[in-house]
């Protein structure tokens, strides 16, 4: 009997310890599967931190491209830009040349008729006087009506030299307007 109640005792007491291992183990286990839930929380936000990082680096991506083909086409506008001033401006080298081959022909020309004049006039000069009349003639006028001719003249005259300042400045213009077309070009390359 008093073996039984020994062995009774015994098992009790390992039922005792079996159970308390069973709680610390219990409580271990918890304290793991607390912390595996805190890692992978801690994982889960560290995913969450990196996609947002993704994210904003795509944003800004997208922002750098945006801004280089708005550069780009800014830059294709101000090509766009110089190349029509350029055109313009060899519109207007033409337009000068034109100018400035009608000065040289009216210069040209101008010399040819004041000649021609002054042909006619001697001419007009040198024909016979007309049947004289019973009173004795007079004397041909010879010197007035030289005078006349070179009072004549000096309009043309003037014309001729205001032609030839004319003609001189428009070739200042055009070497100007050559000058500017040049630095375009050297600013286009």
């Amino acid at each position: 009997m008093l073996l039984l109640l020994l062995l009774l005792l015994l098992l009790r007491l390992l039922l005792l310890l079996l159970l308390l291992l069973l709680r610390l183990l219990l409580r271990r286990l918890l304290l793991l599967l607390l912390l595996l839930l805190q890692l992978l929380l801690l994982l889960l936000l560290l995913l969450l931190l990196l996609l947002l990082q993704l994210l904003l680096l795509l944003l800004l991506l997208l922002l750098l491209l945006l801004l280089l083909l708005l550069l780009l086409l800014l830059l294709l506008l101000l090509l766009l830009l110089l190349l029509l001033l350029l055109l313009l401006l060899l519109l207007l080298l033409l337009l000068l040349l034109l100018l400035l081959l009608l000065l040289l022909l009216l210069l040209l020309l101008l010399p040819l008729l004041l000649l021609l004049l002054l042909l006619l006039l001697l001419l007009l000069l040198l024909l016979p006087p007309p049947p004289p009349p019973p009173p004795p003639p007079p004397p041909p006028l010879i010197l007035p009506c030289l005078l006349l001719l070179l009072l004549l003249s000096l309009p043309l005259l003037l014309l001729f030299l205001l032609l030839l300042l004319l003609l001189l400045l428009l070739l200042l213009l055009l070497l100007l307007l050559l000058l500017l077309l040049l630095l375009l070009l050297l600013l286009l390359l």
